[in-house]
């Protein structure tokens, strides 16, 4: 080899060795609103890569250039969106009827592309609970559905009341409104399961959306005659609230705090209830006695043993089925609380109070002093009890001033507007 051409070939050699060949993509894909990174290029090197600006957001081809010391080179830049609109639950949706959704109240919405819509076709004039569904949308139509419980309330307090019992003949449909009405004039679902064609006692709820009425359906073959349906434990509470029905039965160890005597000058059989309960009544009694009423207290405070020993002597001579019409078995005794007074005008006591003028103010103002009728005439399908127009339980100023204003038990009152 002469001298010219080892002169040739050596700098052919070193022009070879300095432009090493670099091997990375020169095109790649991302999802919207991600960075590019020197692993997504796989550019191997240990020195700082600077990209030009681009877009994420933007989707579609993007030229660019990137930089390794003063060298440049191309990228195409692919920007898709594959991904579908993030959504999640936080809150049950209850809102009033006609009102426009928020939907971020009730759901955190998000999506790589920062861009989504809602579309839903949602009747929000319809009050009831409802299973309902919207479409989170994104720029690129990838969509996701949710599905989610709709409550619509009134505006107005939707209030339940029990017309009748609620027993129905067993393999027999039957439309829970003919059994319930209500202030709004809806149609009411029924919220529990049954069985039409299985006999027996079933606890369900009537109402609508979150307004419901805890009750019993008796499914029926004619074999079931005891009103004394389920029982459960009455709820204690420290307030005058406590329900006790059929269903709700005090324990036998129940005893109200402060029991005391009532005044001697309304209560001729040494009657005791709470100090509340007292002070209230003689309260009433010397309003009425000041318009000419004689208004005494001939029942009060009946412990479980006691309430055993008024139970029986009523068997002693009547059926049970007849006795649990007029009479409260051990527990189920609204008396048990302190707070319940069977009253008469003088000696005209239990039905001969009735048609007494005492009887009529009562009915006109029991309620400006705290005090409710527990046992009305025309519930006594809900109650449980013949009408008894002498009963009268304390529940305060406030509660038996609403109460007075609705034809409800005192259980359908506590559950709608108390719980």
């Amino acid at each position: 080899m002469n001298k010219k051409a080892f002169y040739l070939l050596l700098v052919f050699f070193i022009l070879l060795t300095s432009c090493r060949r670099v091997d990375y993509l020169k095109s790649i894909t991302i999802e919207v609103g991600n960075e590019i990174t020197k692993e997504l290029i796989q550019f191997e090197t240990t020195k700082e890569i600077n990209f030009d600006e681009f877009d994420p957001f933007q989707l579609g081809t993007q030229n660019i250039n990137f930089y390794v010391e003063e060298t440049s080179y191309p990228l195409s830049v692919n920007v898709n969106d594959t991904k579908a609109p993030t959504v999640i639950q936080r809150h049950v949706v209850t809102i009033e009827a006609d009102e426009t959704i928020n939907w971020e109240d009730y759901f955190d919405i998000s999506d790589n592309s920062n861009w989504y819509e809602i579309i839903s076709d949602i009747d929000t004039s319809l009050i009831e609970s409802r299973e309902e569904s919207i479409i989170v949308r994104d720029a690129s139509q990838n969509e996701t559905q949710v599905s989610f419980e709709l409550n619509v309330t009134s505006k107005e307090a939707l209030i339940i009341q029990q017309e009748k019992e609620l027993i129905v003949d067993v393999n027999t449909e039957f439309d829970i409104n003919d059994y319930f009405t209500n202030n709004l004039d809806m149609n009411l679902s029924i919220y529990g399961d049954y069985d039409i064609d299985k006999v027996g006692y079933y606890p369900i709820e009537v109402g609508s959306g979150t307004q419901r009425l805890s009750v019993i359906l008796t499914i029926s073959d004619g074999s079931l005659t005891s009103s004394y349906k389920l029982i459960e434990p009455a709820t204690i509470r420290d307030d005058l609230n406590i329900i006790v029905t059929k269903r709700y039965q005090l324990p036998q160890s129940y005893v109200p705090d402060n029991l005391v005597l009532i005044d001697s000058i309304y209560n001729p059989k040494s009657v005791r209830v709470t100090s509340d309960t007292a002070l209230a009544f003689e309260t009433m009694a010397n309003a009425a006695k000041n318009e000419g009423h004689n208004l005494v207290a001939t029942s009060g405070y009946r412990s479980y043993d006691f309430q055993v020993q008024v139970y029986n002597s009523f068997l002693a001579y009547d059926s049970q089925e007849n006795v649990d019409t007029y009479s409260a078995r051990p527990g189920h005794s609204e008396h048990q609380l302190g707070t319940t007074l069977d009253v008469c005008e003088g000696d005209l006591c239990f039905g001969n109070f009735t048609n007494t003028d005492t009887f009529h103010w009562m009915t006109n103002h029991a309620h400006e002093y705290g005090f409710i009728l527990s046992y009305p005439l025309g519930k006594e399908g809900v109650h449980g009890y013949t009408y008894e127009s002498w009963h009268y339980r304390y529940v305060g100023k406030d509660v038996a001033t609403h109460f007075n204003s609705m034809n409800l038990t005192f259980e359908e009152y506590v559950q709608q507007f108390i719980e």
